[in-house]
């Protein structure tokens, strides 16, 4: 049965969490793309590799590629592109440079910084999310229809948002 995640939940889950869905939704588009295709996309591979520096842009080039195929392999037209996705992800890793060399020289950084690189980092990770989600819904409007379903809410979705909630608890009132 074909299921979609629906833009604005990925774009609210990845906020309320603070940024940690992005881990779920590579898993989870990873998961439906396997399904899709018959290919092996080791979901849980790519979802966890996001988590090493370099390897990350390499897995989300990677994954907005494979969405971007399916797209085109049924006729679709597409504006997602995995090397600008990729480029946006690298040009916020850049820019938070100077704040991090702060963090280094000094062992602090203060309240407002931390804050504003998180939420930047949130924002280009959800725009990333979106885009590629967006792709995905397209197509699978396309070739289901009336079959689509919307993917139920699952555990490990609440888990978390709810981790990041408390995440956000500690920034507001820590």
């Amino acid at each position: 049965m074909a299921r979609r995640l629906a833009e604005r939940r990925v774009g609210v889950a990845a906020l309320l969490s603070d940024g940690f869905y992005l881990y779920y939704w590579f898993y989870i588009s990873w998961q439906f793309l396997k399904e899709e295709t018959g290919r092996d996309y080791f979901p849980i591979r790519h979802a966890l590799g996001m988590l090493v520096p370099g390897l990350n842009l390499y897995i989300a080039y990677v994954h907005l590629k494979a969405i971007r195929e399916l797209l085109v392999a049924s006729g679709m037209e597409t504006t997602l592109s995995p090397v600008r996705g990729v480029i946006i992800m690298g040009a916020f890793l850049v820019a938070q440079l100077p704040q991090l060399q702060t963090l280094f020289q000094t062992g602090t950084i203060s309240r407002g910084d931390a804050l504003l690189m998180d939420l930047l980092g949130i924002a280009v990770t959800a725009y990333i999310m979106m885009w590629g989600q967006s792709a995905l819904n397209r197509y699978w409007v396309q070739k289901y229809g009336d079959r689509l379903v919307e993917a139920p809410i699952a555990r490990g979705e609440v888990l978390i948002v709810l981790i990041g909630a408390m995440r956000w608890s500690g920034y507001l009132w820590g």
